[in-house]
């Protein structure tokens, strides 16, 4: 299936979202059981990482991708993040208040409007992809 904007790309994965949260609790939403509900495989682009944020994450590439399968999960169980703060994503992150690493992922906080959210993101092993994978309000006190 061919996406030709992120708007197009974001209605899809929130109708799917709508059918899922209509029928499990947000505990049992998985990456597993989203990838039952649809075959799209497809990955839109989102912006570029700073340079510095690169090389954090010792990442070949500046450009961030989201699946439509984490973007599915993520509109299902963090519904407090609609198409226009997804779109704004990366200024999010290049501008992020805090930022660190975990395992293999990194975590940016970013306060919005008075909340905290954090944004993840993850570099694939042979490092030529990076990944959003969550975005969400958090809901403990900034760090």
């Amino acid at each position: 299936m061919e996406f030709k904007t992120f708007e197009e790309f974001y209605s899809k994965a929130e109708e799917i979202a709508r059918i899922i949260r209509e029928k499990y609790p947000n505990n049992a939403i998985t990456t597993k059981l989203v990838g039952d509900f649809t075959e799209i495989t497809d990955c839109f682009f989102i912006g570029e990482l700073s340079q510095t944020i690169q090389n954090s994450l010792t990442s070949n590439s500046k450009q961030l991708r989201i699946s439509f399968t984490n973007l599915v999960k993520n509109i299902a169980k963090h519904s407090e993040i609609d198409a226009r703060m997804f779109k704004k994503a990366i200024k999010y992150i290049n501008s992020a208040d805090n930022q660190y690493n975990d395992k293999d992922k990194m975590i940016f906080e970013k306060i919005i409007e008075a909340d905290l959210y954090q944004i993840i993101i993850k570099t694939t092993k042979n490092k030529k992809e990076n990944y959003l994978l969550s975005f969400y309000k958090a809901n403990h006190k900034k760090r």
